[in-house]
């Protein structure tokens, strides 16, 4: 896995997780990073108006495989970003495969750490996730955690190159 830095972006469908991740993170100290106007200018011309374009970027309930890769694609290229968090409460109407498939489908360099949330009816999407090399955490605090032992990888790497 690529090793991720301390500034980290949020992208949820669910504004609660969201919430949950943010806060875990400040609290290991990584930063929830400022998009570049750019990124937000191009987030709103994407978005529908009522999702949040701030870190953390709410999708809101009914986002779908568009809008799940073209935000990562989107926030992935914002320099002030080292590392994603994707979060996917699943929405009845979509399998969490279809979910998966965008986070995959999705051209990103930077590492992506997935919560999808809903235990066994998201078995899909995580086994799909799991094939690919993504992994998925239960709840996003530990998603959160995940980032941030990437993040003292990265420290560790720098460290030592020096």
């Amino acid at each position: 896995y690529e090793s991720g830095g301390r500034r980290i972006a949020i992208i949820t469908n669910s504004g609660g997780p969201g919430v949950l991740a943010t806060d875990k993170a400040e609290r290991l100290g990584l930063e929830v990073a400022k998009l570049e106007d750019e990124t937000m200018e191009e987030l709103r011309n994407l978005l529908p108006p009522q999702c949040s374009i701030k870190n953390p970027i709410d999708l809101i309930a009914d986002a779908d495989y568009n809008r799940y890769k073209k935000s990562i694609e989107v926030v992935c290229k914002d320099k002030n970003v080292d590392a994603l968090l994707v979060i996917c409460v699943p929405p009845i109407f979509m399998p969490s495969e279809e979910i998966a498939k965008a986070i995959i489908d999705a051209k990103c360099h930077k590492p992506i750490i997935v919560n999808f949330m809903a235990g066994e009816l998201v078995k899909e999407g995580v086994r799909l996730l799991n094939v690919h090399g993504i992994k998925n955490f239960p709840t996003p605090e530990r998603a959160a955690k995940a980032l941030y032992w990437l993040s003292l990888r990265r420290a560790f790497r720098d460290q030592n190159s020096k």
